[in-house]
Protein backbone atom coordinates (compact mmCIF):
# COMPACT_ATOMS: atom_id res chain seq x y z
CA UNK A 1 0.00 0.00 0.00
CA UNK A 2 1.33 3.32 -0.70
CA UNK A 3 1.90 6.45 1.84
CA UNK A 4 -1.42 9.06 2.18
CA UNK A 5 -0.16 12.13 0.76
CA UNK A 6 -0.37 15.42 2.40
CA UNK A 7 -3.54 17.36 1.86
CA UNK A 8 -1.73 20.58 2.13
CA UNK A 9 0.77 19.37 -0.51
CA UNK A 10 -1.62 18.45 -3.17
CA UNK A 11 -4.66 21.03 -3.11
CA UNK A 12 -3.74 21.99 -6.79
CA UNK A 13 -4.17 19.03 -8.47
CA UNK A 14 -7.84 19.25 -7.65
CA UNK A 15 -10.46 20.55 -10.03
CA UNK A 16 -13.94 21.98 -9.95
CA UNK A 17 -16.77 19.27 -9.12
CA UNK A 18 -14.28 17.01 -7.24
CA UNK A 19 -15.98 14.77 -4.78
CA UNK A 20 -14.20 14.52 -1.38
CA UNK A 21 -15.26 12.37 1.45
CA UNK A 22 -13.76 13.84 4.42
CA UNK A 23 -12.89 11.06 7.30
CA UNK A 24 -11.76 10.96 10.28
CA UNK A 25 -8.04 9.44 10.36
CA UNK A 26 -7.98 7.10 13.59
CA UNK A 27 -5.30 6.81 15.98
CA UNK A 28 -4.81 3.42 16.15
CA UNK A 29 -2.97 0.44 14.69
CA UNK A 30 -2.83 -0.46 11.00
CA UNK A 31 -3.55 -3.54 9.81
CA UNK A 32 -4.45 -5.96 6.71
CA UNK A 33 -6.20 -9.13 5.78
CA UNK A 34 -5.80 -10.93 2.20
CA UNK A 35 -6.26 -13.90 0.81
CA UNK A 36 -4.11 -13.61 -2.44
CA UNK A 37 -3.00 -16.60 -4.41
CA UNK A 38 0.47 -18.31 -3.83
CA UNK A 39 2.92 -18.21 -6.25
CA UNK A 40 3.87 -21.50 -7.41
CA UNK A 41 7.17 -22.47 -9.36
CA UNK A 42 6.57 -23.79 -12.33
CA UNK A 43 8.66 -26.89 -13.38
CA UNK A 44 8.59 -28.94 -16.59
CA UNK A 45 4.77 -30.92 -16.25
CA UNK A 46 3.84 -27.07 -16.12
CA UNK A 47 5.38 -25.82 -19.58
CA UNK A 48 4.33 -29.50 -20.83
CA UNK A 49 0.70 -28.51 -19.89
CA UNK A 50 0.90 -25.48 -20.99
CA UNK A 51 1.54 -26.07 -24.38
CA UNK A 52 -1.83 -27.68 -24.86
CA UNK A 53 -3.87 -25.08 -23.05
CA UNK A 54 -3.68 -26.67 -19.51
CA UNK A 55 -2.63 -24.40 -16.12
CA UNK A 56 -3.01 -25.89 -12.51
CA UNK A 57 -5.16 -24.71 -10.39
CA UNK A 58 -4.36 -21.47 -8.37
CA UNK A 59 -4.06 -22.11 -5.14
CA UNK A 60 -4.82 -19.09 -2.67
CA UNK A 61 -3.90 -18.89 1.51
CA UNK A 62 -4.59 -15.94 3.94
CA UNK A 63 -2.45 -13.12 4.91
CA UNK A 64 -1.88 -10.85 7.90
CA UNK A 65 -0.12 -7.96 8.62
CA UNK A 66 0.38 -4.46 9.03
CA UNK A 67 0.06 -1.28 6.67
CA UNK A 68 3.34 -2.77 4.85
CA UNK A 69 4.84 -5.98 6.41
CA UNK A 70 3.08 -9.61 5.57
CA UNK A 71 3.03 -11.78 8.82
CA UNK A 72 1.70 -15.07 7.40
CA UNK A 73 -1.39 -16.20 9.34
CA UNK A 74 1.24 -19.10 10.83
CA UNK A 75 3.42 -16.21 12.06
CA UNK A 76 4.92 -16.30 15.62
CA UNK A 77 3.78 -12.48 15.12
CA UNK A 78 0.27 -13.31 15.98
CA UNK A 79 0.79 -14.61 19.40
CA UNK A 80 -2.15 -15.65 21.09
CA UNK A 81 -6.47 -15.82 20.39
CA UNK A 82 -7.02 -13.29 22.43
CA UNK A 83 -4.39 -11.20 20.41
CA UNK A 84 -6.49 -8.24 18.71
CA UNK A 85 -4.32 -8.36 15.47
CA UNK A 86 -5.21 -12.23 15.16
CA UNK A 87 -9.09 -11.65 16.52
CA UNK A 88 -9.86 -9.54 13.83
CA UNK A 89 -7.71 -11.68 11.10
CA UNK A 90 -9.88 -14.28 11.86
CA UNK A 91 -13.11 -11.92 11.16
CA UNK A 92 -12.05 -11.03 8.05
CA UNK A 93 -10.45 -13.96 6.58
CA UNK A 94 -13.78 -15.91 6.63
CA UNK A 95 -15.77 -13.13 4.57
CA UNK A 96 -12.81 -12.36 1.51
CA UNK A 97 -13.16 -13.18 -1.96
CA UNK A 98 -9.57 -14.76 -3.85
CA UNK A 99 -7.71 -11.68 -4.36
CA UNK A 100 -8.78 -9.41 -2.00
CA UNK A 101 -6.84 -7.21 0.89
CA UNK A 102 -8.88 -5.13 3.21
CA UNK A 103 -6.62 -2.56 5.25
CA UNK A 104 -8.23 -1.55 8.36
CA UNK A 105 -7.63 0.06 11.71
CA UNK A 106 -7.40 -1.44 14.95
CA UNK A 107 -8.26 0.87 18.08
CA UNK A 108 -8.96 0.37 21.65
CA UNK A 109 -7.64 1.48 25.12
CA UNK A 110 -4.26 0.64 25.50
CA UNK A 111 -3.02 0.74 21.58
CA UNK A 112 -1.42 4.00 21.41
CA UNK A 113 0.32 5.77 24.55
CA UNK A 114 -1.51 8.06 26.48
CA UNK A 115 -0.70 11.63 26.67
CA UNK A 116 0.01 13.92 30.43
CA UNK A 117 -1.43 16.93 29.60
CA UNK A 118 -1.09 18.76 32.91
CA UNK A 119 1.05 21.18 31.69
CA UNK A 120 -1.51 21.99 28.93
CA UNK A 121 -3.47 24.01 29.98
CA UNK A 122 -5.19 25.10 26.19
CA UNK A 123 -5.76 21.33 25.62
CA UNK A 124 -7.05 20.62 29.33
CA UNK A 125 -9.86 23.37 28.62
CA UNK A 126 -11.54 21.00 25.71
CA UNK A 127 -10.44 17.52 27.52
CA UNK A 128 -10.73 18.12 31.03
CA UNK A 129 -8.23 15.64 32.91
CA UNK A 130 -5.11 15.25 33.23
CA UNK A 131 -4.75 12.56 30.90
CA UNK A 132 -5.33 11.72 27.08
CA UNK A 133 -6.27 8.31 26.40
CA UNK A 134 -7.47 7.44 22.59
CA UNK A 135 -10.22 5.06 23.49
CA UNK A 136 -12.75 5.18 21.11
CA UNK A 137 -15.63 4.88 23.31
CA UNK A 138 -14.20 1.52 24.29
CA UNK A 139 -13.43 -0.48 27.87
CA UNK A 140 -10.27 -1.61 28.49
CA UNK A 141 -9.76 -4.61 27.10
CA UNK A 142 -12.04 -3.63 23.99
CA UNK A 143 -11.28 -3.13 20.40
CA UNK A 144 -12.55 -2.73 17.05
CA UNK A 145 -11.51 -2.40 13.71
CA UNK A 146 -12.49 0.25 11.17
CA UNK A 147 -12.06 -0.63 7.33
CA UNK A 148 -10.01 2.57 5.50
CA UNK A 149 -9.10 0.38 1.92
CA UNK A 150 -9.93 -2.47 -0.02
CA UNK A 151 -8.17 -3.94 -2.87
CA UNK A 152 -8.91 -6.98 -5.46
CA UNK A 153 -6.73 -8.56 -7.60
CA UNK A 154 -8.54 -9.36 -10.49
CA UNK A 155 -7.82 -12.84 -12.57
CA UNK A 156 -6.81 -10.66 -15.18
CA UNK A 157 -3.87 -8.90 -13.55
CA UNK A 158 -5.53 -5.60 -12.83
CA UNK A 159 -5.36 -4.17 -9.27
CA UNK A 160 -9.03 -2.64 -8.53
CA UNK A 161 -9.11 0.01 -6.02
CA UNK A 162 -12.62 0.21 -4.24
CA UNK A 163 -14.33 3.30 -4.52
CA UNK A 164 -16.01 4.35 -1.60
CA UNK A 165 -19.43 3.70 -2.35
CA UNK A 166 -17.93 0.44 -3.00
CA UNK A 167 -16.42 0.23 0.45
CA UNK A 168 -19.11 0.92 2.27
CA UNK A 169 -21.45 -1.30 0.35
CA UNK A 170 -19.02 -4.05 1.25
CA UNK A 171 -18.81 -3.24 4.95
CA UNK A 172 -22.41 -3.01 5.44
CA UNK A 173 -23.17 -6.29 3.76
CA UNK A 174 -21.15 -8.13 5.96
CA UNK A 175 -21.82 -6.20 8.93
CA UNK A 176 -18.18 -4.50 9.50
CA UNK A 177 -17.50 -1.29 10.57
CA UNK A 178 -15.87 1.32 8.34
CA UNK A 179 -13.66 4.77 9.29
CA UNK A 180 -16.19 7.49 10.15
CA UNK A 181 -17.38 10.10 7.95
CA UNK A 182 -17.10 13.55 8.95
CA UNK A 183 -18.48 15.15 5.41
CA UNK A 184 -18.62 14.98 1.76
CA UNK A 185 -18.57 17.95 -0.31
CA UNK A 186 -17.76 19.41 -4.33
CA UNK A 187 -14.65 20.96 -4.50
CA UNK A 188 -14.79 24.84 -5.75
CA UNK A 189 -11.31 26.14 -6.93
CA UNK A 190 -12.77 29.54 -6.16
CA UNK A 191 -12.88 28.66 -2.80
CA UNK A 192 -9.85 26.80 -1.77
CA UNK A 193 -8.70 28.62 0.95
CA UNK A 194 -12.30 28.56 2.96
CA UNK A 195 -12.05 24.87 1.87
CA UNK A 196 -8.67 24.40 3.53
CA UNK A 197 -9.59 26.16 6.44
CA UNK A 198 -12.69 23.65 6.86
CA UNK A 199 -10.43 20.87 6.47
CA UNK A 200 -8.07 22.48 10.08
CA UNK A 201 -11.25 22.39 11.54
CA UNK A 202 -12.30 18.74 10.73
CA UNK A 203 -9.08 17.92 11.44
CA UNK A 204 -8.68 19.46 15.07
CA UNK A 205 -12.31 18.51 16.32
CA UNK A 206 -13.08 15.56 18.55
CA UNK A 207 -13.11 12.28 17.57
CA UNK A 208 -16.40 11.68 16.23
CA UNK A 209 -16.51 7.78 18.41
CA UNK A 210 -15.00 9.60 21.77
CA UNK A 211 -15.39 13.22 22.63
CA UNK A 212 -12.91 12.75 25.38
CA UNK A 213 -9.74 13.16 23.17
CA UNK A 214 -9.02 14.62 19.89
CA UNK A 215 -8.92 13.12 16.49
CA UNK A 216 -5.61 12.14 14.71
CA UNK A 217 -6.85 14.13 11.56
CA UNK A 218 -8.45 13.28 8.97
CA UNK A 219 -8.20 11.96 5.43
CA UNK A 220 -9.81 13.10 2.39
CA UNK A 221 -10.77 10.36 -0.28
CA UNK A 222 -10.83 11.99 -4.03
CA UNK A 223 -10.88 10.42 -7.26
CA UNK A 224 -7.21 11.15 -7.29
CA UNK A 225 -6.58 8.99 -4.20
CA UNK A 226 -6.88 9.59 -0.16
CA UNK A 227 -4.80 12.93 1.26
CA UNK A 228 -4.35 13.22 4.85
CA UNK A 229 -4.47 16.29 6.99
CA UNK A 230 -3.78 16.06 10.88
CA UNK A 231 -5.22 18.13 13.91
CA UNK A 232 -2.79 20.62 15.33
CA UNK A 233 -4.00 19.55 19.03
CA UNK A 234 -3.00 16.10 18.41
CA UNK A 235 0.31 17.73 16.67
CA UNK A 236 0.92 19.44 19.94
CA UNK A 237 0.70 16.51 22.45
CA UNK A 238 3.14 14.35 19.65
CA UNK A 239 5.56 17.61 19.93
CA UNK A 240 6.12 17.49 16.62
CA UNK A 241 5.41 19.34 13.28
CA UNK A 242 3.06 17.15 10.92
CA UNK A 243 1.70 19.91 9.06
CA UNK A 244 5.04 21.68 7.86
CA UNK A 245 5.99 20.55 4.59
CA UNK A 246 9.95 19.75 5.64
CA UNK A 247 8.14 17.24 7.97
CA UNK A 248 8.49 13.62 7.39
CA UNK A 249 5.81 11.48 8.75
CA UNK A 250 7.06 8.11 10.93
CA UNK A 251 3.98 7.03 8.55
CA UNK A 252 5.93 7.21 5.51
CA UNK A 253 9.01 5.66 6.99
CA UNK A 254 7.99 2.39 8.74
Amino acid sequence: IGDTAKLTQNINRFKNNDVWIVTEKLHGTSARTGFLELEQKKNWLDKLLSKFGFERAKKFDHISGTRRTVIGENSAAIVTKEDYRHFFHKQFKDILSPGMIVYYEIVGPGIMPKHDIQAKSEIQKKYPGNVISYNYGLQPENYEAYVYKIVDHAADGRVIVYTWDQLVEWCEKFEVRYVPVIEKLVYNPESQKPIMEMMFSYADGSSTLDSSHPREGIVVKTNKGDFKLKGDTFCTLEEIMLNSDQYVDPEDTV
